[in-house]
Parts: C-alpha cells; structure tokens; sequence
C-alpha cells in the first residue's frame, strides 16, 4: 500500500477493537470473496502513517477449479484484481 491508502488502512485497522482486527485485514487483502482465507500474514507497523506498507500473506483458496467437458479451469485472479484490464489487440 502507498500514499493515501497506507492513512486510510491504518485509520480503519486501528480504529476496530482488537478482536475485529483479523475481520478488516481478512476484507481488505480477499476484498470480500468469502472463497479465500488468510492462512498467515506478517506483522506491520500500524502507527508509522508516512511509510509504505508491505503485506506479505498466504491464502487459501477454495472452488476456483471447475471443470467443463473434462477441461479444468484455474480461476487464477479470485479477488478479481484485473478484471478491469484490457488486453492489447495484438496479442
């Protein structure tokens, strides 16, 4: 996270009661998808607002095989971080 983003995180993350802590960093790093689990992350720095942060985390994540006429399919963005992005014409 840079910039604004690192205040806004912290500000929330900081703000919930300890035991909800796990809850806010589970919704920013799955962004919502209830198929992925955080097995481990590592510790940060929450009170230095002026300095990137640098998440390092595991997932797990479930049903994101599927299989259609004996073809399997790895869903390899489950967050759907580059659903946005356009692929160049030439490619």
């Amino acid at each position: 996270m840079k910039g604004e983003q690192v205040s806004s995180f912290l500000y929330n993350f900081t703000g919930m009661p300890k035991d909800q802590s796990d809850e806010v960093l589970l919704r920013v790093l799955t962004d919502g998808n209830r198929n992925v689990k955080i097995e481990s992350s590592s510790p940060f720095d929450t009170t230095d607002r002026d300095h990137d942060i640098d998440l390092e985390y595991d997932l797990k994540v479930s049903n994101a095989i599927s299989n259609f006429d004996n073809t399997y399919y790895l869903e390899l963005d489950p967050v759907r971080y580059i659903s946005n992005f356009k692929m160049q014409e030439d490619r």
